[in-house]
């Protein structure tokens, strides 16, 4: 959605710049744009993960900048001016460590999420908002790469496919992330002495729908006009390169490298990947439960269903399987919702 301050006249974007219309600074801007960006775009890709996404809004202004992009340019430098202090930080302790121990707490699959040794998060701004002439209404692909719980590895990066849907562009998204994980794979298995015997990279994503396609071996129509190249990732899966899993919004680092976040989120994130600066600091929001409501509810009691349980989607099966899983590790039956069958039709099974 476009809110207040980002409803801008287009005519006023796009149209050619009257350097009557420009001040001091802005006019500096215009005649040094390219060398301001390329550095700025060196910078991104090295030391400062935190402007990534905004140096990518610029750069779309190379050869020739309009207001907008003057725009962006100027903020950039204010921002940087601001938090020049703002540095990515390598130490024990650090917040992704909590971040990984707590969705190894909350989701069984990802038990072991907080010990391997490498980690990855996609993300994808779906049709982001044009602001510029002749810009196209292209998704934003974000992912970071986590070694021993320290960023190493982030790209943001503008998609060159225009994404029909959201579950395209988060598709596309995690289809280039396992392209990265394949190479971080490659490197653990030829460094078995630094990093252990050989597993797959974890890859989490927060779009269900994405990642049942990434895990179903199948086409249904709303999966077939997709190019056979974005499905590359069910390939790196089959072979053990990489595991997609799922990880709630509000938790995905990978969302600061696809959009302008507001200053308490994007404070928030910037924790998580190992920034430390005069920002103020903000917890990640605690997670709950997967799922909240069961349509097999009335298979419990009451006391099945408190907070000493938990619900969760294994998307691993060729079908939703639908495990209900206790603190106390007991036996308990599962619930197979058949494909063939309504989402609201399903079987018990022993």
């Amino acid at each position: 959605k476009v809110k207040g301050s980002d409803c801008i006249h287009m005519a006023s974007m796009d149209s050619p710049i009257d350097e009557e219309q420009l001040n001091e600074l802005q006019l500096y801007l215009r005649s040094h744009f390219a060398e301001l960006v390329g550095a700025l775009i060196y910078i991104s890709i090295t030391c400062r993960p935190d402007i990534s996404c905004a140096v990518g809004l610029a750069s779309k202004g190379m050869h020739g900048p309009q207001k907008i992009h003057l725009l962006y340019l100027e903020g950039l430098l204010r921002y940087l001016k601001k938090h020049k202090d703002l540095k990515l930080v390598y130490k024990r302790g650090n917040a992704f460590r909590q971040f990984a121990r707590t969705l190894s707490q909350a989701y069984p699959e990802m038990g072991e999420l907080h010990n391997c040794p490498i980690v990855g998060l996609s993300d994808a701004n779906f049709a982001p908002p044009v602001k510029a002439k002749e810009e196209r209404m292209r998704s934003t692909s974000g992912r970071c790469f986590f070694v021993f719980n320290f960023l190493v590895s982030w790209s943001s990066k503008r998609q060159s496919l225009t994404a029909s849907s959201t579950m395209q562009a988060e598709l596309i998204a995690a289809s280039a992330a396992s392209d990265m994980g394949i190479w971080f794979y490659n490197l653990s298995c030829s460094l078995p002495f630094v990093f252990g015997p050989s597993k797959a990279i974890p890859l989490l994503l927060d779009n269900l729908a994405a990642l049942s396609v990434a895990n179903h071996p199948k086409h249904n129509p709303a999966t077939r006009h997709i190019c056979l190249r974005e499905f590359r990732i069910r390939d790196a899966h089959e072979f053990g390169q990489v595991r997609p899993y799922f990880c709630p919004g509000a938790q995905n680092c990978a969302d600061h490298f696809t959009k302008l976040l507001d200053t308490v989120v994007h404070s928030r994130l910037l924790r998580v990947l190992g920034m430390e600066g005069q920002l103020k600091a903000y917890e990640l929001p605690e997670l709950v439960a997967a799922v909240t409501h069961s349509k097999l509810a009335e298979f419990y009691n009451a006391k099945e269903l408190s907070e000493s349980s938990r619900c969760h989607w294994d998307l691993d099966e060729h079908r939703a399987m639908w495990i209900h899983w206790t603190k106390s590790g007991g036996s308990f039956p599962s619930f197979v919702l058949d494909d063939t069958e309504d989402l609201y039709a399903y079987s018990l099974t022993q």
